[in-house]
């Protein structure tokens, strides 16, 4: 929003502003033809005067960009592809005509720094996902984060974390911008958890690398070299045979939001480990058709994988806590002021900030409290230099995971199938209440109903003190040559 209007894109890519109050359409700008594979599917930012998105269809061999409109008019002000064209830095790094239908999609929401005046965004995964051969080369700006000028829409610099992807692993999480020390100096960071199970630590001033770690299981890279470039272990791209991977499609962690606790100076995001079993087909591309070039299959059932909310420390890269969660769970994560949880004290130890364990002692002696548990691995006792109140705090947050991961169970159980048991009973008809009708005797004896009165025909009576009653059915009522009454809700 920007002072009373209100900016949404829509799935066959247009870009509407409404008014607050009245529900009014503003301007309508189609910003793409849905019918080339283009859509929108997440919210804009705005900046300054500016309305900036990006763009989605990157399955659809479509060739991404973010664009900006002018909040007032709708114009379009700049437009920015992410994936350079002929005679631009970085085309080369595409085969022949390859960048055309490249993908390279915006499909997420960007980050703004006012300081800086840049913008950060995530780019998506090269086209064909699965087949990379016809389109050898690292594949710019594809799995990538680029650093956009807000006024021009210039790119100032970017990071590539998965140079020439196979594996459908985009980099479509939200950047997390951070003021932190680092190694002794005070640096403007981003923080990233992305998709191929690597966490990324950069200066988001300059683009420049300065760590990374994993955070989730892979087999697919040896380690991540001092450039930031992955050591690839050799034979696990798509095969026609199939070729099992870890981290499956879905990734490692994937669209919905991390958080950033300054209180804990934790990075929390909901992640998971699990594999699939890629495979490459040929692929043709055809506008508006999926162009994919292969597919993947999971090796067990996503009930089986290992899901959890991961606490990562970006500074000193120390594997993660968690709260294990069942199955694949798709879930952002929100930081409420670090209470209750972990503030970090100059000695970078993990103290509790519950107002009733703060004098407790960090570590706790061995065989003291071992009904906790903590981590990941929820039958360890907690590790040293956690305190027993946080890994409490933990296993009481998996326990509800659990409690309703069942509940959702059997709620979608008894949809299909309702086992009638004494606690348990098919919910009877609700029989109406039954509907009030005065009576009054007639002159022989039989009930008569009141009749509704008719302010048209009332006259004033004189008040005696016997009034006489006659019949109140009207001549023309079948009901009461019948002998029966017309049944009338009282009105009170």
């Amino acid at each position: 929003m920007l002072g009373t209007t209100l900016y949404l894109a829509t799935m066959d890519a247009h870009l509407v502003a409404l008014d607050t109050a009245t529900g009014n359409v503003l301007w309508n700008t189609e910003v793409a033809n849905h019918l080339d594979g283009y859509s929108m599917t997440a919210a804009p930012l705005v900046v300054n005067d500016l309305v900036i998105t990006g763009i989605a269809g990157g399955e659809f061999g479509i060739r991404g960009f973010v664009d900006a409109y002018d909040a007032k008019t709708g114009t379009r002000r700049w437009r920015t592809n992410m994936i350079p064209g002929e005679g631009e830095p970085g085309n080369d790094t595409w085969e022949d005509d390859s960048w055309k239908t490249g993908g390279a999609s915006t499909w997420q929401i960007g980050a703004y720094d006012p300081a800086l005046n840049l913008v950060y965004w995530g780019v998506g995964n090269p086209a064909p996902d699965w087949n990379g051969e016809p389109r050898e080369g690292d594949n710019l700006y594809s799995d990538s984060v680029v650093a956009l000028d807000a006024d021009s829409g210039e790119i100032r610099w970017h990071f590539q974390f998965t140079p020439h992807d196979v594996h459908d692993w985009d980099a479509c999480q939200i950047p997390v911008l951070v003021d932190a020390v680092w190694e002794g100096q005070p640096r403007k960071l981003m923080y990233w958890a992305n998709r191929n199970a690597f966490f990324y630590v950069l200066d988001r001033e300059t683009g420049e690398f300065l760590s990374a770690f994993e955070y989730a299981e892979q087999t697919w890279a040896e380690r991540i070299d001092e450039n930031g470039r992955p050591v690839l272990v050799p034979n696990m791209e798509p095969s026609r045979e199939g070729t099992f991977v870890v981290p499956e499609v879905t990734g490692a962690s994937n669209w919905w939001s991390p958080s950033y606790s300054p209180q804990t100076e934790l990075f929390y995001t909901m992640a998971y480990d699990g594999g699939a079993i890629y495979y490459t087909a040929d692929a043709e591309y055809e506008a508006g058709k999926l162009f994919v070039g292969g597919s993947y299959v999971r090796a067990k059932p996503v009930d089986e994988h290992h899901s959890a909310v991961r606490a990562i420390d970006p500074i000193t890269g120390t594997p993660p806590l968690g709260v294990p969660g069942p199955g694949q769970v798709d879930v952002g994560c929100n930081d409420d002021g670090g209470r209750p949880g972990l503030r970090r004290h100059r000695d970078r130890q993990l103290h509790c900030t519950r107002r009733r364990d703060r004098r407790r002692p960090v570590a706790q002696p061995p065989g003291r409290r071992d009904h906790c548990r903590a981590g990941d691995l929820s039958q360890q006792r907690p590790p040293a230099g956690v305190d027993c109140c946080r890994a409490r705090h933990l296993h009481v947050q998996a326990a509800r995971v659990r409690q309703h991961s069942a509940r959702s169970a059997r709620r979608q159980r008894g949809r299909s199938h309702v086992q009638v048991s004494a606690h348990h009973r098919p919910r009877q008809p609700v029989t109406p209440w039954p509907i009030l009708t005065p009576q009054v005797p007639r002159r022989n004896g039989s009930p008569a109903r009141r009749p509704a009165r008719d302010s048209r025909s009332r006259s004033p009576q004189p008040r005696t003190g016997r009034s006489e009653s006659p019949s109140r059915d009207p001549p023309h009522c079948p009901e009461a040559a019948h002998g029966t009454q017309p049944r009338q809700v009282l009105r009170r």
